[in-house]
């Protein structure tokens, strides 16, 4: 049988102008899925820059009889904000003839089902983040992604991941994480996503696999990782530097202890988060500090703690986020059961579309939390010590750079 896998391209709903700015993951889950349904081809819709149409005739031309549809890349969220895409798709397949399924979880366990197939997959259209460039002197291509482990051993209210992946938090043999660096150093890529929900969970874990990049290629590679305040020590991260792992993403989520505490994200103070901070940034190791605005419980009093807290981090980048409900998490089910309005469009899920509808809070309309993070995220982007401190850091180049992206307007309904 002649089957295709396809990723659609809604970057343009999730992203509008902004696009040009984010990566183009390479989409993992495909390549890995390509062993187990023995695909011909991975259609690649958002590498190829292809509209609805110009996904059809790659597929007509590819003369399946039979295609499977996932949205998502590397992060389980991107499933839902890509979804009208998909079921758009579908339709059209339908019509043709052609046999289509849309997967909305991961239906194997990829740790059992070998390499990815990157031969599948037209590498060179995939770039990193814009920030992720700056410690690869800005150059974004070739990019690459990694996992080590497989779901989450956490479980924050308001996180979607165990849908995606199911339960079960898997980790894969160093032996088989390693493989996968030795293709892309075979293929020169140096820009790696490690995408793993928390791949700074095992201490003693992350030494062995540092260990062994170290040994073969030292600090060759540009590496970013997702990290936790309360997992991290001066030990670790001095090997990880060594290993070439450049940026930590923590989330911080909340400048205030005690929303941030309800929100399933630890028992740590402002305080030890300010040390682990600047504890990363002692070790040559750059922070992507990711804060929420709109929790049930905040204000314009906390939310302006968290940007306080956010400023005083001098993050080298900052992700600024609205808190949205998605489906089948138990924050959807609270703010269900309070008559909060919830999206009923996949668009509305996407943070940077002009249909987005965050959460409103106890206290605030979420017109109001999305109004507060349009302005403080441009406010943090635009601060004189900021782009200073990126000046000094990364040149002139990337100073002009975020110039360039606080300039574009984000349209918006809500």
């Amino acid at each position: 049988m002649n089957i295709i896998l396809v990723k659609p391209n809604g970057k343009t709903n999730q992203y509008g102008d902004l696009a040009k700015y984010s990566a183009i993951e390479p989409p993992i889950w495909h390549a890995i899925l390509a062993n187990y349904y023995k695909v011909t081809a991975i259609v690649d819709a958002e590498a190829l820059n292809l509209s609805t149409i110009g996904t059809i005739k790659e597929i007509e031309e590819k003369n399946p009889d039979k295609v499977i549809i996932l949205a998502t890349g590397s992060h389980p969220s991107a499933f839902i904000q890509q979804k009208e895409e998909s079921e758009k798709l579908k339709k059209k397949l339908d019509f043709l003839k052609i046999d289509c399924e849309i997967l909305d979880k991961l239906p194997i366990s990829p740790v059992k089902w070998g390499p990815p197939r990157w031969d599948l997959l037209p590498m060179d259209k995939y770039r990193c983040h814009n920030w992720h460039s700056w410690t690869n002197n800005s150059e974004t291509s070739p990019y690459g992604v990694v996992y080590t482990s497989l779901s989450c051993p956490f479980k924050c209210n308001f996180c979607t991941v165990h849908n995606f992946y199911g339960n079960t938090f898997e980790q894969r043999t160093i032996e088989d994480i390693i493989a996968d660096f030795e293709t892309f150093h075979k293929m020169g890529v140096k820009n790696i996503k490690i995408m793993d929900e928390l791949f700074i969970f095992s201490p003693g874990r992350v030494h062995l696999i540092c260990d062994e990049i170290i040994k073969r290629w030292g600090d060759y590679f540009n590496i970013w990782a997702y990290a936790r305040i309360d997992i991290m020590n001066e030990e670790l991260l001095k090997k990880m530097r060594k290993a070439g792992i450049r940026w930590l993403a923590y989330g911080i989520e909340s400048g205030n202890d005690a929303i941030r505490k309800d929100a399933l994200k630890g028992s740590f103070t402002k305080e030890k988060i300010k040390e682990v901070i600047k504890m990363t940034q002692n070790n040559d190791i750059c922070v992507i500090g990711n804060f929420m605005f709109g929790f049930w419980d905040d204000t314009l009093e906390t939310m302006l703690e968290t940007y306080d807290l956010a400023r005083k981090l001098e993050c080298e980048y900052i992700n600024f986020y609205c808190v949205v409900a998605y489906p089948d998490t138990p924050l959807y089910e609270e703010m269900k059961s309070l008559n909060v309005a919830l999206p009923v469009t996949w668009e509305q899920y996407s943070q940077l579309s002009a249909d987005f509808l965050p959460l409103r809070t106890k206290d605030l309309e979420a017109s109001q939390v999305l109004l507060f993070r349009d302005i403080v995220f441009k406010g943090y982007l635009k601060d004189f010590e900021y782009l200073y401190m990126l000046k000094q850091k990364f040149g002139e180049k990337v100073v002009d750079e975020i110039t360039s992206l606080t300039s574009i307007k984000i349209n918006r309904i809500c």
